[in-house]
């Protein structure tokens, strides 16, 4: 009996261990399976972000960058890896980091976004009109805990629009008779001083 008791315990000792093994490989399989999802998600993510061509940031609620597309890094003149752990103020002339950094203020302290226009000045002299949205980061608690900003280059919209006006008053202004007209329906949409004057 004690022979085959011993047995017993020898083989449910090992039937045991087997299952524990069993279930652990079954367990770090399943986890090396959701960590390469995981990283492919990321992976993809980050390839949007970098592809995206206006400049993109995160910030935590110090200020400091904690990451950047790589259209920020051809702003800045810097990989990512030497902006992430800066603030404005070490990577920017003094005037334009101070302003940075008050937008930040704002943004973060109204736990609201807000859109800025603004000249910024790349590190190779250019300047471009951005505008720019700022917006709050928050953890899953509601909390704000940093920024995520995106910059567009609207330079040439702006111009666009100043072209457009300075036309509109010209001929608006005109004293020649301008008449604009719907030709489907013969409908007048507009007629500026000139023409206006001689009705």
């Amino acid at each position: 009996d004690l022979a085959e008791t011993g047995l017993v315990n020898f083989w449910f000792f090992h039937i045991i261990i087997c299952i524990f093994l069993m279930t652990l490989g079954i367990a770090l399989h399943e986890r090396r399976v959701a960590a390469e999802l995981i990283l492919a998600e990321r992976t993809r993510l980050r390839g949007v972000i970098d592809a995206i061509p206006d400049l993109i940031f995160f910030k935590d609620a110090s200020s400091v960058y904690t990451g950047c597309n790589k259209a920020f890094e051809q702003y800045i003149n810097a990989p990512e890896s030497v902006i992430t752990g800066k603030t404005d103020l070490d990577l920017l002339p003094q005037d334009a980091a101070r302003n940075f950094r008050n937008q930040d203020i704002q943004v973060m302290s109204r736990n609201m976004g807000h859109a800025y226009e603004e000249w910024i000045g790349y590190a190779d002299g250019r300047k471009y009109l951005h505008e720019t949205l700022k917006t709050p980061l928050r953890n899953t608690q509601g909390e704000v805990i940093g920024l995520v900003g995106i910059s567009r280059d609207i330079t040439a919209r702006k111009a666009a629009e100043q072209e457009r006006e300075r036309l509109f008053n010209t001929i608006t202004a005109s004293l020649n008779e301008i008449h604009i007209f719907d030709a489907d329906t013969l409908r007048f949409q507009f007629a500026n001083a000139g023409a206006l004057n001689n009705l």
